[in-house]
């Protein structure tokens, strides 16, 4: 690789793994986006995870186009199982994910790189735009001297996590160059029985992969525009196993936390977990929204309610949590059906009756 451009990792391969599932209207922006990189010597993995609206046969299209891409077909099994198959297949030395209908700036994979040479980098994590229109990005080639960065050990950038309101230190798993070797040794299916959906998303995963890393470089320049899109699972509110599994996915995380003496980063995630069960009990008894093949909303129900027992006085203690709000989530553990529909009737008031 020319030296001029900034990488010192003697022209490496980058396996860039881009799941699949029913975004045929993105699909294409987003590997062009891929393509186009000013680092040419790239792999480009498609994992179609079991699409139903033709976005199969885009992938087998879109391969013919560049030697570089190959299409992974599997059974839809949800987004960690295909960057999981995804990754099963790289032949890179370092990897990335990006999701389908996102895109990457024309150098992301270069600039990233820049910051390789070290062998003791585990992970490099550039930064972010979060917009509706992906495609009104240009990409400005920029020096790579100007890039504002740092440079610490797992356990320091992870604690960095719960005080990052600017998203610096960004948690997703998309936007960051991780070695494959570092990743393919990490454990990421530990917990993959307890969670099958989310096992390998950054909703349990980023904290325990930056623990893990030996050195993490985050670097403040946006290189990846993630398109906000309102009926996204995070975002719709209805009920699917990415929320129900959050219900232990947030417990293995606070015993985490608890476990390696991170009391900031518990308190941070201890005020995520209460608000984010009380969100989905809150949501369970709707009618259509319980029915969650391979999942029991009684058993579920029952978990939040014992689960909230369990933290409550810490929740007291730390929450950080007006009072009005505090006594709130405490009738829930007193009248937990009375606080149901108290919570969705200020629901349906502050969301116009819907």
């Amino acid at each position: 690789m020319d030296e001029k451009k900034g990488c010192h990792t003697d022209g490496c391969l980058v396996s860039i793994i881009i799941p699949v599932f029913n975004e045929r209207e993105y699909l294409e922006p987003c590997v062009r986006s891929v393509l186009n990189q000013t680092y040419q010597n790239i792999e480009v993995i498609l994992v179609d995870d079991g699409s139903t609206d033709g976005t199969s046969h885009d992938c087998d299209e879109i391969k013919k186009v560049d030697k570089r891409i190959q299409v992974i077909h599997k059974k839809n099994e949800g987004l960690s199982a295909a960057r999981l198959s995804g990754m099963e297949q790289a032949q890179g030395q370092w990897m990335m994910f990006v999701d389908d209908d996102d895109i990457v700036l024309c150098d992301a994979v270069e600039s990233l790189l820049f910051f390789a040479a070290n062998e003791k980098i585990d992970i490099i994590a550039g930064g972010r735009i979060d917009t509706k229109t992906p495609e009104k990005t240009v990409c400005t080639y920029c020096p790579k001297k100007g890039y504002d960065s740092m440079e610490r050990n797992g356990p320091d950038i992870c604690s960095l996590i719960c005080t990052d309101a600017q998203q610096t230190v960004i948690t997703p798993m998309w936007g960051k160059l991780y070695r494959t070797s570092f990743l393919k040794q990490a454990n990421v299916t530990k917990f993959r029985d307890i969670c099958p959906t989310i096992f390998f998303e950054d909703v349990l995963m980023t904290p325990l992969l930056y623990w893990q890393a030996k050195r993490i470089v985050i670097v403040k320049s946006p290189f990846y525009i993630h398109r906000e899109v309102p009926t996204s699972i995070s975002r719709s509110g209805k009920l699917s196993r990415f929320y129900y599994e959050q219900v232990d996915a947030g417990r293995i995380l606070l015993k985490f936390y608890s476990r390696n003496h991170m009391e900031n980063m518990y308190v941070y995630e201890l005020g995520i977990y209460i608000n984010s069960i009380l969100r989905i009990y809150c949501l369970i008894g709707r009618g259509q929204d319980n029915q969650v093949e391979g999942c029991d909303w009684t058993k579920i129900s029952w978990k939040i309610k014992n689960y909230f027992q369990i933290y409550r006085k810490q929740y007291w203690k730390y929450s950080v949590d007006r009072l009005p709000k505090k006594l709130c989530f405490l009738l829930f553990g007193a009248f937990p059906e009375t606080w149901r529909r108290m919570a969705r009737i200020y629901y349906r008031i502050t969301k116009g009756g819907k």
